[in-house]
């Protein structure tokens, strides 16, 4: 009885130990894997941005670099130069009186990829705005003063392209800090180019 038992032993002990010779050589045989630098987790970017109204007629470009924590989260550092063009009327009746500012800001951004080439992205930016304040009756020119605004942008956007390539993508992003009284709307729509996102 006891030499059945240690035969039974005996063979597991064998079994088991030509399974794990088994696996060990199918894993020498995969290929090895590649050891991956930070710098292949970089993403580069830029953008261009649109601003319609009755009155406003704005064009932004705005240069950006993510990281990618995992493949579906990135975060990083974007910069925003924006152009803008209005008319101002006082009254019915009175000149039209066009004026143009230049505005910069930057900030911070994070995009989650959702499902292929769509992705959600939230953006917190910090602007230096060139805004018309008055209109200077002897002149007949409009006054621009500067003032610094926080904005938190969220929205959506569709992306082509991928991992070492370059693509395109389009998104739609709403200024959830927007004032409501300001000619500017608070939504934005984007058009860039980014590589290796």
């Amino acid at each position: 009885m006891k030499t059945n038992y240690y035969l039974c032993l005996f063979f597991s002990l064998l079994i088991v130990a030509s399974s794990q010779a088994q696996s060990r050589s199918s894993s020498s045989r995969r290929a090895p894997v590649k050891k991956t630098e930070w710098t292949d987790n970089l993403w580069y970017g830029g953008g261009l941005s649109l601003s319609l109204s009755n009155s406003n007629f704005g064009i932004g470009l705005a240069p950006l670099a993510g990281y990618k924590i995992f493949e579906s989260l990135s975060v990083g550092p974007r910069v925003d130069f924006f152009y803008n063009s209005g008319r101002y009327q006082e009254f019915f009746g009175s000149p039209v009186i066009r004026y143009n500012t230049i505005s910069v800001g930057g900030g911070l951004f994070s995009r989650f990829k959702i499902f292929r080439g769509l992705f959600a992205h939230v953006e917190g930016d910090y602007y230096s705005l060139e805004n018309p304040v008055s209109v200077d009756p002897l002149s007949n020119k409009i006054i621009t003063e500067r003032a610094s605004e926080p904005r938190l942008y969220v929205g959506a956007g569709y992306s082509t392209g991928g991992s070492g390539q370059f693509g395109t993508e389009i998104s739609i992003v709403y200024n959830t800090l927007a004032d409501p009284n300001s000619p500017i709307i608070p939504w934005e729509y984007r058009f860039g180019f980014n590589y290796n996102f």
